[in-house]
């Protein structure tokens, strides 16, 4: 719909095409504003659209950011990347401000993991300590042996006095009180722990972040239970890249937005005047949610149900996933109508099994005919390899990717 009214979906199409012509010729910008997108082929389908219209940047927004991790290990390591956990081979785990068991990056993994690490068991014999370091009782804290409770403004503070502790660095921190002795007891259990400790923290803050990862560093957690060469892609959202979208639509130096699976005029304070500041904004959602409602036009998403789709969450997995039911509405998957920008007619089931052919198929390492790769992969539903390159649009901004088109949306 464009204006609150009906549109077919030829009709919308030649608006917004017109108008993407116009900016280009005028040399204007174009953003597209997403959720973490883990999907290679839609990632494929933007770097089309991108190269028809160079002005376009992907930024990525996770309502949930883990934006301060992934800048700290730009910082620490040279990887801007968030690593892969390993509760399970942790004998010694302590949580600052992180409620890893509920809704800390990857929950339901962690908690299989941890579990795994809380049982006594003929093979390991050797059950973890838990400490958890937090302001408000949670489902973690809750679980631990030893819970620290202290200020929110002290939990980064806790950070830092532990890697004095640790290390016997005299960085400068602020008391903790009576809790000193506690920080003290924790450092003093995990020198014993070298290689099979882990600290995990929910702060999203680039300098805390950092104390961590010194943190772990010391206590010789990554090659052991931390990964940074299996990263995991299910949080890419920057920060800085959202805020700087923010300040541009103020400045009125966006020309197009399209806004894709997110919904920040919800969660993001002053996004949905900010919006209202753009010269074109395309929603392309399956309702009309409070960022959908702002939006010139709306370009409605099948729901996952109805959609093809795969997804690499992780260095080496990806996922395929299939409609269960046709279409209820008339709406159109995202992937067709970034295609259709880019003047490619190609339906999703079509452009996601060539992505595969081409890119996936090599880098799993399978051998045969695709075909039979694609029917496994279709069954199976998951498969595990090596990692195909992701392809991302240009000037991306990051932390340093048998389909049915309706003639008219609702």
């Amino acid at each position: 719909q464009a204006a609150g009214k009906e549109k077919s979906w030829s009709d919308l199409d030649k608006d917004v095409k017109s108008k993407l012509e116009s900016i280009k010729a005028n040399g204007g910008n174009i953003r597209i504003l997403s959720s973490t997108l883990i999907s290679p082929s839609l990632k494929s389908a933007i770097t089309e659209f991108s190269a028809v219209y160079p002005s376009t940047k992907l930024i990525q927004y996770d309502t949930l950011s883990a934006s301060a991790m992934i800048s700290a290990n730009q910082a620490s390591f040279g990887k801007a990347v968030l690593p892969t956990y390993r509760f399970d081979k942790a004998d010694y785990v302590v949580g600052i401000g992180c409620d890893f068991m509920s809704n800390w990056i990857n929950p339901v993994e962690y908690s299989r993991q941890y579990a795994e690490k809380r049982k006594l068991n003929p093979k390991d014999k050797n059950m973890s300590k838990h400490v958890q370091i937090e302001s408000i009782l949670s489902l973690t804290g809750s679980n631990a042996d030893k819970r620290i409770a202290l200020k929110p403004s002290e939990l980064g503070i806790s950070a830092l006095q532990l890697l004095n502790k640790l290390s016997g660095s005299s960085l400068s921190s602020k008391s903790l009180g009576a809790n000193d002795a506690a920080i003290s007891a924790l450092a003093s259990e995990l020198n014993n722990f070298t290689g099979k400790a882990l600290v995990v923290c929910g702060i999203n803050n680039p300098a805390i972040q950092q104390v961590v990862n010194a943190i772990n560093t010391h206590l010789g957690a990554y090659g052991a239970t931390i990964d940074l060469d299996t990263p995991d892609f299910t949080r890419q959202g920057n920060d800085t890249a959202v805020a700087e979208l923010v300040s541009e639509l103020n400045a009125g130096t966006v020309d197009a937005l399209f806004i894709y699976n997110t919904n920040p005029a919800y969660t993001y304070p002053g996004f949905a005047a900010a919006l209202a500041k753009a010269k074109l904004s395309v929603y392309l959602g399956d309702r009309a949610d409070e960022t959908g409602a702002n939006c010139q036009m709306i370009a409605p998403d099948h729901h996952y149900l109805e959609a093809w789709s795969d997804s690499n969450p992780r260095k080496g997995i990806y996922t395929l996933g299939q409609p269960t039911i046709s279409p209820l509405f008339k709406t159109r998957q995202a992937i067709e109508s970034f295609l259709t920008g880019a003047g490619n007619t190609t339906n999703a089931h079509d452009y996601i099994s060539k992505y595969w052919e081409n890119n996936v198929f090599s880098s799993v390492g399978a051998s045969g005919l695709f075909t039979a790769f694609w029917n496994k992969s279709l069954h199976d539903g998951v498969i595990s390899g090596g990692q195909a390159t992701t392809p991302v649009s240009p000037n991306t901004s990051t932390a340093n990717t048998t389909a049915n088109t309706a003639a008219t949306p609702v």
